[in-house]
């Protein structure tokens, strides 16, 4: 996953927000509302996209056709 200069990786963990696992693993990005309203928490998934949740209401009001997911929203499967 990258947000910005900051890219990071990290295992799959089921039932796992994104953003959560990442923090877990220390990578700097960006958060605020985790509510997937403020769109902070937008990241380029680089790889692994299919161990993701389907793009959410939220994700799709907030990016439209954007190929980023909200860390916030994206959940590990």
């Amino acid at each position: 996953m990258r947000q910005g200069t900051v890219t990071c990786s990290f295992p799959v963990q089921t039932g796992v927000l994104l953003l959560d696992a990442a923090l877990e693993r220390g990578c700097g990005i960006q958060y605020k509302c985790r509510k997937g309203t403020c769109g902070a928490c937008t990241v380029d998934v680089v790889s692994g996209s299919e161990h993701l949740s389907a793009r959410n209401r939220a994700e799709q009001k907030k990016l439209g056709a954007a190929a980023k997911r909200l860390a916030c929203q994206a959940v590990m499967k």
